[in-house]
């Protein structure tokens, strides 16, 4: 198993614990209501469903998910496995399901902190996404598996249909800053 699809794994574990427990809690585990979409181009227009933007040289939707037919997620990786990169996730709840950006954040930090030793918040920045000054987190760690050094950035915003985060990690080896900065600007 490469690194990618290591790190696609942790993705979407720490998305899927963002759902059951930031979310809905229970519901979730009563419904059992969740869809798997593996066409990159299903994948795609359900990530432009969240935002349109462009997506940095050599990255491509690679899959996607709905959970309870409410929340949406899309992974955005390197588009060959070879290929060393960052790991992007867009996420989406609609208005009336209850969006925390704040619980979704500790949410977030306390599943990466399963995997990852050490995390530590090293920076926050403001970022515009969509028109709108938004607070990005950066956070640092060692993954407790292999232990390489791990960055990881967190930005929640307002997508085409309600609230809306972006979650970005990747070895700190792989992180690119020029492509993070260039997919947040492209963002409408």
């Amino acid at each position: 198993m490469n690194r990618t699809v290591k790190i696609a794994l942790i993705i979407v574990g720490i998305t899927l614990a963002i759902c059951c427990l930031a979310f809905f809690g229970g519901y979730l585990f009563l419904k059992r209501q969740f869809d798997v979409v593996a066409d990159p181009d299903q994948a795609r227009t359900m990530a432009h469903s969240i935002t349109d933007y462009t997506l940095p040289s050599g990255y491509s939707e690679q899959f996607g998910f709905r959970v309870a037919n409410l929340f949406t997620y899309v992974v955005i990786a390197p588009t060959t496995n070879e290929q060393d990169g960052m790991l992007f996730v867009l996420a989406q709840a609609p208005d009336d399901a209850g969006f925390d950006p704040e619980t979704a954040r500790t949410t977030v930090e306390g599943q990466v902190g399963r995997r990852m030793e050490g995390v530590q918040q090293t920076e926050e920045r403001t970022v515009t996404i969509r028109g709108e000054e938004r607070t990005m987190l950066i956070f640092e760690g060692t993954d407790a598996e292999s232990g390489e050094a791990m960055r990881m950035a967190f930005v929640s915003f307002t997508g085409n249909n309600g609230p809306a985060f972006l979650l970005v990690i990747s070895p700190s080896t792989a992180w690119d800053e020029e492509a993070l900065n260039q997919f947040i600007a492209s963002m409408r």
